[in-house]
């Protein structure tokens, strides 16, 4: 069976209070999800987003207004953000416009599709912009899977939401806002219930990250700027502890929810976490990052089968903003803990990837700006056999997929923008190549074998890559001549 992922490399840097993480990816004016055997394409320039049937290439155009800013999958169907009209559109072979409270602008869907929180993340020291203090303090929870115009919209005070996450199997939800957590139950969102993070009003607390265990029953709160992560029981929704980090700019749980990782950039070490669900408690093992840098970012994956008794967790350790060519490699085995420092890399780490369904392997973008032939390194590097392999292309990748095809091998590819090409890499046989682009390359994506690109310009179009053929097709008509065909 192919395995098919989706990966922006990102690079973390301590610049802000989230920690700084910044996407390679272009300015755009699509959006584009998959579902099903279908591509959405959301046209922003003209308020369409066309359906595109990967196996004839039909398309079908729906119209979602002027302003509509993201297209995401649903059950069964996509929901549409239009922010400039205050609505959400589902899409299922027909339109359902359902209407939000006034001037939100942000969408997180449930893992099972079948609501939508819809809410208003604004910029702090900007609320003065908004209209109304009722609008920015508010979030709407949606039903996905009727055709009413049922949303529930209730306002949490103190603030606006800085971050909705909902557990795995989307029976409920956090909403983050200064100094306050609500725990929200998705069918019955008036049930709510309220904590305080920090219950002294002279001092206020800015959460910025939010991690849910798979079991969904515990919950880590990041404040970077408070340097805490405040654990949270969500089956009775209170505070179970606050760890006192020292900047720390990630956490992250692991698949199994049994461990877990803080980075903590401020004292160049992390902390491994251990899940009790049984007692409702999280202890915590802080570990030196022996790696000579000066701040330390991380990748996370999970290795071997995932299973309490074989659990292997990783992390590689880096640093964006330092001179040195070396990364830390963290083990986590059945409450072993070992680092493996790994040196003399071809130039200073900028992004790390893990191949989601190889773990083991890893994707090394580095920073370099002074080679010759404008060549830019990248290192695959497999962290048990401590194997490098470098490899260079033309210029730093905007965006990268990993993908396994028919025959098994792992290919990454890497879309250039100074060049208009897209540049593969086959992981399993060293081989490398690369295809010209017909315009700038946008956004990548991938839906039953086919590579989908996007091109940023007024026509619009997308080029296809069957992943294991490598047979290229092209799809064009996300234009406004298409507006009125459905």
């Amino acid at each position: 069976m192919k395995k098919l992922w989706i990966i922006m490399i990102i690079a973390i840097t301590a610049a802000s209070c989230s920690g700084g993480n910044t996407t390679l990816a272009p300015a755009s004016s699509f959006t584009l999800t998959s579902a099903g055997n279908d591509v959405y394409v959301l046209s922003k320039q003209w308020g369409i987003v066309t359906r595109i049937d990967m196996t004839t290439l039909g398309l079908t155009t729906y119209n979602v207004g002027v302003g509509a800013s993201m297209v995401l999958p649903a059950s069964g169907s996509v929901a549409v953000l239009n922010p400039s009209t205050d609505t959400v559109y589902i899409i299922n072979g027909s339109v359902v416009k359902k209407t939000i409270a006034d001037h939100l602008n942000d969408m997180v869907i449930s893992s099972d599709g079948s609501h939508a929180v819809v809410f208003h993340n604004y910029i702090p020291g900007e609320e003065a912009n908004f209209n109304g203090v009722l609008v920015f303090n508010t979030f709407s929870v949606v039903n996905l899977t009727t055709t009413t115009d049922d949303t529930d919209t209730l306002s949490i005070g103190g603030g606006a939401p800085q971050e909705v996450a909902f557990t795995p199997d989307g029976s409920r939800f956090i909403v983050i806002s200064r100094n306050k957590c609500f725990v929200v139950p998705t069918t019955a969102p008036s049930d709510s219930n309220f904590i305080e993070l920090w219950p002294d009003p002279s001092k206020v607390v800015v959460p910025d990250q939010v991690s849910i265990t798979p079991q969904g029953d515990i919950a880590l709160i990041r404040s970077y700027a408070e340097n805490a992560v405040y654990i949270v029981n969500l089956l009775t929704p209170s505070i179970m502890n606050v760890l006192t980090e020292s900047g720390p700019t990630q956490v992250e749980i692991y698949p199994d929810g049994e461990n877990g990782l803080i980075v903590d950039q401020g004292s160049n070490s992390v902390s491994v976490l251990s899940f009790d669900h049984s007692a409702m408690s999280v202890s915590e093992q802080p570990v030196d990052v022996s790696t000579p840098v000066d701040a330390a970012a991380t990748s996370f994956s999970c290795t071997g089968a995932c299973t309490l008794s074989t659990a292997t967790y990783s992390a590689l350790l880096y640093s964006p903003t330092s001179s040195s060519e070396a990364i830390t490699y963290l083990m986590v085995r059945n409450g072993i803990i070992r680092t493996t420092v790994y040196g003399g890399l071809a130039q200073p780490v900028h992004a790390i990837a893990f191949a989601p369904d190889d773990p083991v392997i890893a994707l090394i973008m580095h920073r370099a700006t002074s080679l010759p032939n404008a060549a830019y390194p990248m290192s695959i590097i497999n962290v048990d056999t401590q194997d490098v392999n470098l490899f260079y292309i033309e210029s730093a990748p905007s965006s990268v997929t990993f993908a396994e095809n028919q025959a098994g091998h792992e290919i990454v590819f890497m879309t250039l923008n100074s060049q208009n090409e897209l540049v593969y890499y086959d992981i399993t046989s060293g081989l490398s190549g690369s295809l010209a682009l017909p315009a700038l390359p946008d956004f990548m994506g991938i839906s039953n074998g086919t590579l989908f690109i996007s091109h940023d310009q007024p026509l619009g179009f997308l080029t296809l890559l069957d992943i294991n053929s490598f047979r290229l097709r092209f799809v064009s008509g996300f234009n406004v001549y298409k507006l009125f065909d459905r």
